[in-house]
């Protein structure tokens, strides 16, 4: 196992992979499931594909500026995100005077 997680070692994001697969088979229980689903002649080929399957976490600066996109909403004083207003009225002339009343003038 370690000498094909060595055979990797060049890639940009083994370091963080090697972390999170040493974590996921150092646990006695998943190591014990992967030991009884797969016969040892299979265990190089699902080795790999676990270790393909590794995402690389997002960086730390991409999780900090969407938090601050989300959390931060400038103060509005009209209600224009809320939709359009409603005009209720079917003659031309009552739709513009709602609107401009909607509007504050």
């Amino acid at each position: 196992m370690l000498k094909l997680l060595n055979t990797r070692s060049d890639e940009i994001d083994h370091i963080d992979k090697a972390i999170c697969f040493n974590k996921y088979m150092s646990d006695p229980f998943y190591m014990q499931v992967f030991v009884q689903n797969n016969r040892p002649e299979q265990w190089q080929t699902m080795i790999e594909s676990i270790y393909e399957a590794i995402e690389r976490p997002s960086s730390s600066i991409a999780n900090i500026r969407q938090s601050a996109i989300q959390g931060v909403q400038p103060i509005r004083a009209r209600t224009a995100t809320l939709g359009t207003p409603l005009a209720s009225s079917e003659h031309p002339m009552d739709r513009i005077a709602q609107h401009l009343g909607n509007m504050g003038i």
